[in-house]
């Protein structure tokens, strides 16, 4: 694999993914009990679409 565009769009692509989920870990660890935790769940869902286009990307490419 060498380092090109698109190496660069699939390493990006798996930082952003992996931030987007972290951001819902922490997000759902400093909210109250009896809060909704509807950003909690956006951060996740976000991160897990990413990832999922990563994955696709990947497959796309090099599969």
């Amino acid at each position: 694999m060498k380092w090109d565009t698109h190496t660069f769009t699939f390493i990006l692509l798996l930082i952003v993914g992996l931030w987007e989920l972290a951001r819902g870990f922490n997000a759902s660890k400093t909210m109250k009990e009896g809060q909704v935790k509807l950003t909690a769940r956006s951060y996740y869902l976000t991160g897990a679409v990413v990832l999922i286009a990563a994955i696709y990307y990947a497959y796309k490419l090099w599969g």
